[in-house]
């Protein structure tokens, strides 16, 4: 929390600008606003449909100095500057 500095940006939001189905898979663009900054990224999800539900999941790296997130150390060893943002969302069909 005091890395990401949680009370400054308290939200991570993406808004998505363009969806293609490609079989079962979605290309998705957007802009992902993570730590007070803006950037456009483009990741593959996959999508599940059942008669009550479309489950869309998926998984992106974001590098944490794309977002001038300075690196914490372990052991004077600076942690990977790439994690990977994973998600699920549910939609529910009425």
């Amino acid at each position: 929390m005091e890395v990401l500095e949680v009370l400054k940006f308290p939200r991570v939001t993406f808004l998505s600008t363009s969806i293609k189905e490609i079989d079962s898979k979605l290309e998705i663009t957007g802009n992902l606003t993570f730590h007070g900054v803006k950037k456009e990224i483009s990741f593959e999800a996959n999508r599940e449909n059942t008669k009550e539900e479309i489950i869309i999941t998926g998984t992106f790296p974001v590098k944490l100095t794309d977002y001038n997130i300075e690196r914490p150390s372990l052991l004077m060893v600076p942690v990977e500057d790439e994690m990977k943002i994973s998600f699920n969302i549910l939609f529910q069909n009425s």
